[in-house]
């Protein structure tokens, strides 16, 4: 019914992470396992499908919840209308004291959908020592820069916080998008690029950390991230500088809605740019947060008034700089106020000048990192340089694996001593618990890191990505998914080592990655493999590896000889993995254009491969494929008996059960059983959002709104949504498809002359052509046009649509249903 399978990622991230235990905004108290609302102690009245109504607003209270999603949250198969949800509504807004006219908790997005917006949600967890302090402490002195940017940041597409290695930028940017996001109907996104060395990789962090993923050429990314109502945060842009300048010129240059934070030690340089300078911390300020960070390693530390001068020469000495201040306090208390200040001015005079204020304050920064560095034990030295190579949080697993040592002994010996001394960081939140070196003590030690690290790392993610790949296809498939999805930017550097140092093990991490990226999609493993076919003398199963992502991107363009050629190459390589990717994608092509011998030839090769290597995925996709070409061919019996005959493979993957499903629910629709092909498509649905595969979740949604349009009962409402969506990712593949549904719901509905236009726009040679059953439908569709409104107006407004193209046809046809649901509202 709805396609909102990123959404759905985020709902089932926020069910896992138990963030809705128990929340309090204003006089209100949500209780979710109790399933209670209160006001002050006293309990307040909702039915269930309100409470749960509610539940899902405040988990997604960082968007607007289109009404086909909460439709399809609360009521799930049961048809209701709108109304229903209208009333639901209300009775939340009664309970927590809103009306429809003043809509302080939640809103109305006319057309949109709705969204939680009452301010000061608290997460009422029991919360840790440390987390209690660094919520007080984080923006200590902040307040006049917090109340300056955030005012530039509400009236400036384009604000840049400036200010030296760890004065505080990220903190201070990360507050203001948490307050700024409610403004938003498409809330915050968060693009970090700290990690990202490599200037060919930015679009596609863009398009990965803004969910952006079905926009797949630059142009495409640009335009859906211009036309985003959000704040987008690009962290960490100083090594990126010119990169990153020239991007955001171009998203702005597109004059859409969407609002930029950038923090960075310089200027991007960019016209309109706002820029706030972010200074060290005033002398109150920096007192306050040092003393607050030397009581997590004692808590009842403090210091007398004849210390005050030693504090301000510590302070002095270390420019007032928040990271600073947090390292130099994690010694305090064993070392002791005079003794830090005299080691620190004599540590730091040696930097030579006489005036301070020359002095860049990086450089401060490196100066104290030697100096805590010259403190740590022998090990301790070691793992701060081996942890250097991870480019984000990692496990200790991953962390013992490259540092060929024990994890128990690791994490109880120099691990724990290093974020005890304020270097590393351990979030403890996540489960299992993550490190990271703080991003300036990581780029310090890296200067000095061995070669054989990032080998021994690239090794490493390499086998993990290999035993993914093997996981991803069995019944442990969310397992594998969280793993690689938290490993993104270790994968990203591991792969451009290996295009550099060790071509045949970049062709192993291509070829463990294709199933994967294909399903979610995840462009990105799609340019690695294109920088690595370029290579010359690439050994040949690297080669293959690569033509096989090359040949599934080409045919999701609708480029589908060059896809053939490349699939037929890659199908000869020794690595089974890559022969059943290219089976897979050849078989795709015969099903997109209509060539249903290819079809089964294909199918009947990957049912045998899948019994070969034991691959239930790859058989599953053999049955899929075998079945669909007999129903796209008209033999809808042969289909059935196939899909009857074929579907015995047990101990499925989510993303293998959803394409059987999917499958299934072709198989029904042909034989016009409606009903039973729609819950077969939101089953689909459904399992492909519990990993995140969107590619099974996105022809769900598309073939159970067609079910819809033939059963003559597809609400023209519930195509807002799905084209909104592919608009916003510029997916016009899905488009088409969903346009050509939505002509024959419209002309159902005795709206002839624009479904007519629209069907005009798609006739372009340019657009994915139709076959078989599609096609007799829309000859079916334009003779009851032409029923309807007779042949020379249908003839002329066809002709009138001819004169656009297919974005044209999905703008109009927006627009068009908005008017229709505004004109009866």
């Amino acid at each position: 019914m709805s396609g909102f399978s990123e959404d759905r990622r985020l709902r089932a991230a926020v069910k896992r992470d138990k963030l809705l235990g128990m929340l309090r905004f204003g006089d209100y108290s949500v209780d979710v396992g109790a399933r209670v609302v209160e006001r002050d102690g006293v309990e307040q009245h909702l039915e269930p499908q309100a409470f749960d109504l509610l539940v899902h607003l405040l988990a997604h209270r960082e968007r607007v919840v289109p009404k086909a999603e909460l439709l399809d949250e609360v009521w799930g198969d049961q048809f209701v209308s709108e109304s229903a949800l209208t009333t639901r509504i209300k009775e939340v807004r009664q309970a927590l004291g809103d009306n429809g006219t003043r809509q302080t908790v939640i809103r109305n997005f006319r057309g949109r959908g709705y969204r939680f917006v009452a301010d000061a949600v608290e997460d009422l967890r029991p919360r840790t020592a440390r987390a209690e302090v660094d919520a007080h402490a984080a923006l200590v002195g902040r307040d006049v820069d917090l109340a300056e940017a955030a005012g530039l940041v509400h009236t400036s597409k384009l604000v840049t916080l400036v200010g030296p290695g760890g004065v505080g930028k990220t903190t201070l940017a990360r507050e203001l998008i948490g307050r700024s996001g409610d403004q938003h109907a498409d809330g915050v996104r968060v693009v970090e690029l700290a990690h990202t060395s490599d200037p060919a990789s930015l679009i596609h962090v863009l398009r990965r950390d803004t969910g952006l993923v079905d926009a797949r050429t630059s142009d495409a990314l640009i335009a859906a991230v211009a036309a985003l109502d959000a704040v987008i945060l690009l962290d960490n842009c100083e090594h990126l500088i010119a990169e990153v300048g020239r991007l955001v010129a171009g998203i702005l240059a597109r004059n859409g809605t969407v609002r930029l934070l950038a923090t960075s030690r310089e200027r991007l340089g960019v016209p309109a740019e706002q820029v706030w300078p972010l200074a060290p911390l005033g002398e109150t300020a920096a007192q306050q947060l040092l003393l607050a960070r030397a009581r997590l390693t004692q808590p009842d530390f403090s210091w007398g008034v004849g210390d005050e001068v030693d504090v301000n020469r510590i302070l002095h000495a270390i420019d007032r700089l928040p990271l600073a201040i947090e390292m130099a306090a994690a010694r305090l208390p064993t070392i002791g106020v005079s003794e830090l200040a005299d080691l620190l001015t004599s540590r730091l005079d040696l930097l030579g000048s006489a005036d301070r204020a020359a002095v860049a304050r990086h450089s401060t920064i490196d100066e104290l990192i030697g100096w805590s560095e010259s403190l740590l034990t022998g090990t301790e030295r070691d793992l701060l340089t081996t942890m250097s190579v991870f480019s984000g949080p990692v496990t200790i697993t991953d962390i013992a694996a490259v540092a060929a040592g024990e994890a128990a002994e690791l994490a109880m010996g120099p691990l724990a001593g290093l974020v005890d001394k304020s270097l590393a960081v351990a979030d403890t939140t996540r489960s299992p618990t993550t490190y990271r070196l703080l991003e300036t003590v990581r780029a310090y030690a890296e200067k000095r890191r061995p070669p054989d690290v990032a080998a021994a790392h690239a090794r490493h993610v390499a086998v993990t990505v290999t035993t993914c790949d093997r996981l991803i296809r069995t019944v442990d498939e969310p397992v594998a998914t969280a793993r690689l999805e938290a490993l993104t930017a270790e994968i990203r550097a591991a792969h451009a080592w290996a295009r550099t140092h060790d071509t045949v093990l970049a062709g192993e991490l291509t070829a463990a990655l294709l199933r994967y990226a294909h399903e979610r999609p995840w462009a990105e493993p799609n340019a690695w493999a294109g920088a690595l076919a370029e290579l010359p003398d690439l050994a040949e199963p690297a080669r293959l590896a690569a033509f096989a992502a090359l040949a599934a991107e080409a045919s999701n363009r609708g480029d589908f000889t060059r896809s053939r050629h490349l699939a037929e190459q890659a199908a000869n390589s020794t690595d089974l993995r890559v022969v059943g990717f290219a089976y897979d994608t050849l078989a795709n092509i015969g099903l997109y254009s209509g060539d249903l011998d290819a079809a089964h030839h294909h199918a009947a090769l990957l049912l045998e491969l899948g019994e070969h290597c034991d691959d239930a995925m790859i058989r599953s996709l053999g049955v899929s494929t075998e079945v669909l070409s007999f129903v796209y061919d008209g033999q809808v019996g042969e289909g059935e008996a196939a899909f009857e005959r074929l579907n015995t493979v047990t101990e499925l993957s989510p993303t293998s059960a959803a394409w059987i499903a999917y499958t299934e629910g072709e198989v029904l629709a042909a034989a016009g059983r409606i009903a039973p092909a729609t819950d077969a498509y939101r089953r689909a649905i459904e399992l492909g959002t519990s990993v995140g595969s969107l590619f099974v979740v996105s022809v769900s949604n598309v073939s159970s709104l067609a079910a819809a349009t033939r059963a003559s009962d597809a609400p023209l409402d519930a195509f807002v949504p799905l084209l909104e969506e592919y608009r916003r990712t510029q997916s016009l593949t899905h488009a088409v498809t969903t346009l050509r549904n939505l002509i024959e719901a419209m002309v159902n509905a005795g709206m002839t002359e624009p479904a007519m236009r629209i069907a005009g726009a798609l006739s372009s040679s340019a657009v994915k052509s139709t076959y078989g059953a599609e096609s007799d439908r829309v000859e079916a569709v334009r003779g009851a046009a032409i029923a309807a409104a007779g042949s020379e107006s249908v003839d002329e407004w066809l002709r009138e649509g001819a004169r656009h193209d297919a974005p044209w046809a999905l703008d109009h046809a927006i627009d068009i249903l908005n008017e229709r649901r505004a004109a009866t509202e």
